[in-house]
């Protein structure tokens, strides 16, 4: 087996293979937990983990078993954890059918201490990282942004009724950093490509009513992005422009915003609009993180 089946085993097929099982087995688990008032958050925080262990798996497979984190950025997969387990069930805490986001658990604050909580596990310390102590400042407050707008944009979405289609405006949020990933170090984009696998798996489930319940796995996935745009910033020697790392951080959030005066538009208009519009975002990625150096840096 050649190094690009490998790579496409475990951080393509595997993700995918098991966030599909996940998004078919809560479906099916849903009726059988009854309708009270915790069923809608216990799948929903099922299916968040779900997504999570389908990256995970991905990732320690490639690295031929070796589970426990080496790398700071890997750390910060702790941040899509909590968010799996607390905003994915959340959300849906106090509904009938889990589509609409829930008002209590917490709310923006636990929303907030997260994205703090995961600003400060996604950046490098220690022996090595001396050099790039300048850059903590920006980047510290970054990370914590872009978690929390991008979780705010997933919120609004779901409340607009895009539950449908909304999964793809991350699936284009976390193509950002697997581009810049790609063009800096190669075990960063393979734990890029797992998250990009294991959300279009949910988001092809979501097109199917069924299984609408999948969208909740954006949370944890949109707490990936900064960390993983983050880290291929560190490792990176290559001068990119600021407005470059900052499109990369925040697509999901740039989406809600410009789909805001569309959301009493025809589903079509909305879907395509988003299309186009995070399309052209990830064309910006590719074209400057893969293009020739800038002459900025951030």
């Amino acid at each position: 087996m050649t190094f690009d089946q490998i790579v496409l085993g475990w951080c393509v097929a595997v993700p995918a293979l098991i966030a599909g099982a996940v998004g078919v087995l809560a479906a099916l688990l849903a009726p059988r937990l009854g309708t009270g008032r915790w069923q809608p958050a216990l799948v929903a925080g099922l299916t968040g983990i779900g997504w999570w262990v389908a990256v995970v798996v991905g990732i320690v497979g490639r690295r031929e078993g070796q589970w426990w984190p080496d790398e700071f950025w890997q750390f910060s997969l702790l941040g899509s954890l909590v968010a799996a387990v607390l905003l994915s069930g959340g959300v849906s805490q106090g509904t009938s059918s889990g589509t609409h986001c829930g008002d209590g658990f917490g709310g923006w604050t636990l929303v907030g201490l997260l994205a703090i909580a995961t600003a400060w596990f996604a950046l490098p310390a220690g022996e090595g990282w001396e050099d790039m102590l300048p850059l903590h400042r920006h980047w510290m407050g970054a990370v914590a942004v872009s978690g929390l707008l991008n979780a705010w944009a997933v919120e609004r979405l779901a409340r607009a009724d895009a539950q449908p289609w909304l999964l793809w405006s991350v699936v284009a949020g976390l193509a950002g950093p697997l581009v810049l990933a790609a063009a800096t170090y190669g075990a960063l984009a393979e734990a890029a490509l797992a998250a990009v696998a294991a959300t279009t798996a949910f988001a092809l489930l979501t097109l199917v009513p069924k299984f609408r319940i999948g969208w909740v796995v954006a949370f944890p996935a949109v707490f990936c992005i900064a960390p993983l745009t983050a880290a291929a910033r560190f490792y990176s020697y290559e001068d990119r422009p600021w407005w470059l790392y900052a499109v990369a951080c925040t697509i999901p959030a740039i989406v809600s915003l410009v789909d805001l005066p569309l959301r009493r538009r025809p589903r079509w208009l909305r879907v395509g609009v988003a299309a186009v519009v995070a399309g052209l975002l990830v064309g910006i990625c590719i074209w400057q993180g893969l293009g020739v150096s800038q002459e900025e840096s951030w």
